[in-house]
């Protein structure tokens, strides 16, 4: 299976963990694999999943993340918010909050300019959270994830 362009070995050489993970991140999954995509559209950030529009304001009553909603390419309250609202797409919203700073910081803080628009799938937000289960006892960064732009 792929998605965005990568392989199970790509994602993995990516994260730093082995294709076996990817593989059983991706198998005890019960959703299928889906396409998260970002982009400007007159100058306000805009996601969508598999071309959706993706219902972040779902997640209203987080409210120490950006009441007025996601963004990316810095560490801060609308990447917090994005991250939540990803993370809730692959999680319960326990782990969700409890990973949503991490994802921000190790994934959508890195998406700059000449990354819009990008794409990253569910299947590598749910490796990119077996990873992080791993690391997080051992470490306070967390694992970077590269987004491609789309």
């Amino acid at each position: 299976m792929r998605g965005a362009g990568l392989s199970y070995r790509e994602i993995a050489q990516q994260l730093g963990c082995g294709r076996g993970t990817v593989e059983r991140a991706v198998r005890n999954a019960t959703p299928p694999n889906r396409i998260i995509r970002g982009e400007r559209i007159d100058g306000r950030p805009v996601v969508t999943i598999d071309g959706q529009p993706f219902a972040w304001h779902e997640a209203s009553d987080v409210t120490e993340w950006s009441p007025t909603g996601i963004e990316w390419g810095y560490v801060g309250a609308g990447p917090n918010r994005l991250a939540f609202t990803i993370l809730l797409a692959v999680t319960d919203r326990h782990e969700a909050y409890k990973y949503a700073s991490w994802f921000a910081q190790g994934c959508l803080a890195r998406i700059g300019p000449e990354r819009e628009p990008w794409a990253l799938t569910t299947d590598q937000v749910r490796v990119w959270l077996a990873k992080s289960h791993e690391m997080k006892v051992e470490t306070d960064e967390p694992p970077p994830l590269e987004v491609k732009p789309a």
